[in-house]
C-alpha cells in the first residue's frame, strides 16, 4: 500500500478528506470516492442515522462541504488518537472499525456482504487513483521553513500537504480491503450441497416419468404373460 497505518505520524494533522458531498460530474473523482465508501460502510452494517435523523448536511456533516463531522465518528466507536479523530485511520486501515466489523459478521452474512464491500472500495481506490492523478500528476516540492509546511501557509506548501493526504487515505482504504479479502479467504470452506431433485434414496433408483408408448407397451406384455401363465396352468391340470 501507499501508506500503512504504521506511518500515521508522517501526515499527522494533514486534511483529510471526509467529504461526502454529491459528485456534480463523472470527473468529481474525489467525491465519487466518498459515495463509495458511505456504501460499503452500509454494507458493513454502519448506521448512517445521527440524532434520530439520517446522517446529512447539517447533521453530521458540514453544512457547506459535506465534511464528515466528529460526532459521526464518536457515534461509530472510533478511538481518538491524541485527542484527535482521524476517519481514515480510524474507520479504514488494517485495524479500522471498517474491518473489524467485517471480521464480526456471520459467516452467512460475510459470504454475503464482503465481496460486494471489497468491489466498492476497489472503486474508492481507484477513484482516488484518479483524483491524485487529475491534480498531482508531478508530485510537489517545497522548499519552505518547516513552520510554513507544517501549517500549509503557501499554495506550494498545501500542494504538499494535500498529496501527502489523499496518497495517506489511499493508503488506509487499501489495508482495509486487503484485511476485510483475507477475513473472507479465511472463511470456513462452505459444505457442497446436493440439489434435491438430484438426490437418490438409498435402495431407489430415479423414477424417470414413462411415456404413453411405453406405458401401452408393458400393459400389451402383461397381457401375454397372462396368456401363457393361462395355458401353463391348464395343461398341468
Amino acid at each position: 500500500s501507499i501508506n500503512s497505518s504504521d506511518e500515521a505520524s508522517d501526515v499527522e494533522g494533514a486534511e483529510e478528506d471526509r467529504s461526502w458531498a454529491l459528485p456534480q460530474s463523472d470527473a468529481d473523482f474525489a467525491k465519487w470516492a466518498g459515495q463509495h465508501e458511505r456504501e460499503a460502510l452500509e454494507i458493513l452494517g454502519f448506521s448512517m442515522m445521527l440524532n434520530g435523523r439520517e446522517i446529512g448536511a447539517g447533521n453530521g456533516l458540514a453544512v457547506k462541504t459535506f465534511f464528515l463531522e466528529d460526532a459521526v465518528l464518536k457515534a461509530w466507536r472510533v478511538a481518538p488518537h491524541n485527542g484527535t479523530y482521524s476517519y481514515p485511520k480510524g474507520v479504514w486501515s488494517k485495524w479500522g472499525e471498517a474491518a473489524k466489523q467485517a471480521g464480526c459478521l456471520s459467516e452467512e452474512a460475510a459470504r454475503e456482504k464482503l465481496p460486494l464491500v471489497i468491489d466498492k472500495l476497489e472503486q474508492v481506490e481507484d477513484m482516488r487513483r484518479k483524483d491524485m492523478d487529475q491534480h498531482h500528476s508531478e508530485p510537489p516540492t517545497s522548499s519552505c521553513s518547516p513552520l510554513c509546511q507544517k501549517e500549509a501557509r503557501c499554495k506550494e506548501c498545501n500542494e504538499v500537504r494535500s498529496s501527502e493526504s489523499h496518497a495517506f487515505q489511499l493508503g488506509m482504504v487499501e489495508e482495509s480491503r486487503q484485511e476485510i479479502a483475507r477475513i473472507l479467504k479465511n472463511l470456513p470452506t462452505a459444505p457442497q450441497v446436493t440439489p434435491a431433485a438430484a438426490r437418490v434414496v438409498p435402495g431407489e433408483e430415479a423414477k424417470k416419468p414413462q411415456s404413453k408408448s411405453s406405458k401401452k407397451k408393458q400393459h400389451r406384455k402383461a397381457k401375454r404373460l397372462q396368456g401363457v401363465g393361462g395355458k401353463d396352468g391348464e395343461d398341468s391340470n
